[in-house]
């Protein structure tokens, strides 16, 4: 997202999220999609792409950006 220009708030969201995510000792594949959205630094957007990741092993905006 740095790299493409992404809205800097955006790019601050997802670290967010992933310095929470990591700190957690429980895999976030093994959770239900409501708890995963309930985690602090966790927002609807980044829900729904932690769930497509989870299921699909990729999400739109991932793949928009590799393409890019």
């Amino acid at each position: 997202m740095e790299l493409h220009g992404a809205n800097a708030f955006k790019i601050r969201g997802y670290q967010n999220a992933i310095f929470n995510l990591d700190r957690l000792e429980q895999r976030i594949a093994d959770m239900a999609p409501e708890h995963i959205a309930s985690l602090d630094g966790i927002g609807q957007s980044i829900a729904l792409a932690l769930q497509h990741l989870i299921e699909q092993g990729t999400f739109d905006e991932l793949e928009q950006l590799r393409q890019e």
